[in-house]
């Protein structure tokens, strides 16, 4: 489906709140819990919409796939009220600022959330977000609770590009230090603010696990790794995205000044087969999610032993295919 120009209703961004979205799930009843089930939402090409883009809301094993959002309001993808939801190979650009809210603010990238304007909210569980690519977004990919509780949330393998505010956070939710069995693994970030790449509330922590994320624009981890350090952050000054990066010249991906527009193509984030050997993409990621992972985003197979960070395997492994 082409979905544009929606949600005229909220044009130049006047509400506080109550605004649409483009297309969403729905409960049969939900005073009653009765959730929407099995929908999924794939190769939708959704753009300039004065509301949200896609909106999972009160629904039990919904997906997100393969869909192109660009140029949304408050929320690019958003979760809400909702159970065993996969949110994978999905392109989420924001390139402009016109549809920013009322206060100034760009909309986030992937938005989870536990609102409380139902009669019995439901607690967030099971939610996989893997190979997507975020770039221009205030958030990356974030959490706000004003009920209940979340847990079992894996972030693996996405590439936020260019994020505004920060690439990861994690708000607390009303039912504090429920949470469990989350995790954010092989992920890369590249964020402009580095002082604000990456919070989760003080009494979440325990139930997270951060490894093998690559921190790109700061020379500090924002989000400390469990256990051994896995992760790796660089400032931009040492090196740059096509030292990281696969430069392939048909994509424009070699021109350094390419990789400050925001409608970059997809194409480039493949990371590179012969990079700076400390700035290494390739062979660095955490082989504990390979049983969750194993298609990139551009469908090549994961390396299952040693993946790659970020949302595509090095391009030897699509070539040996």
């Amino acid at each position: 489906n082409h979905v544009h120009d929606c949600v005229m209703s909220n044009e130049y961004s006047t509400a506080d709140y109550g605004w649409s979205q483009c297309v969403m799930t729905w409960a049969w009843d939900y005073n009653r819990g009765d959730m929407s089930k099995n929908v999924t939402w794939q190769r939708n090409y959704i753009h300039d919409a004065w509301g949200e883009g896609i909106d999972i809301i009160l629904c039990d094993g919904c997906t997100a796939r393969d869909n192109n959002i660009t140029n949304t309001f408050s929320v690019i993808l958003y979760v809400d009220n909702s159970r065993n939801v996969v949110i994978e190979n999905n392109v989420l650009r924001q390139t402009t600022e016109k549809y920013n809210n009322n206060k100034g603010f760009r909309p986030a990238g992937v938005a989870i959330g536990n609102e409380n304007w139902m009669s019995h909210p439901i607690p967030i569980t099971n939610v996989t977000i893997k190979n997507n690519l975020v770039i221009g977004s205030r958030i990356g990919v974030g959490y706000w609770g004003w009920s209940n509780y979340y847990s079992n949330i894996k972030v693996y393998h996405n590439t936020f590009w260019n994020i505004i505010g920060a690439a990861f956070y994690i708000d607390s939710p009303s039912q504090q230090g429920k949470n469990k069995d989350c995790e954010a693994r092989n992920n890369f970030f590249f964020i402009s603010d580095k002082y604000w790449a990456g919070t989760v509330g003080n009494n979440e922590k325990a139930g997270w696990t951060f490894g093998s994320n690559f921190w790109y624009g700061m020379s500090w981890l924002p989000l400390s790794d469990s256990g051994s350090t896995t992760s790796k952050a660089q400032d931009m000054g040492n090196v740059r995205p096509d030292q990281l990066f696969y430069a392939d010249p048909n994509y424009n991906c070699n021109n350094d000044q390419y990789w400050n527009n925001k409608n970059i193509a997809k194409e480039c984030f493949r990371p590179s087969v012969n990079p700076v050997s400390w700035f290494n993409l390739k062979s660095s990621g955490t082989k504990t999610v390979k049983d969750s992972v194993t298609k990139d985003f551009y469908g090549c197979d994961r390396n299952q032993n040693s993946p790659s960070v970020g949302l595509g395997e090095s391009t030897s492994m699509c070539s040996a295919q």
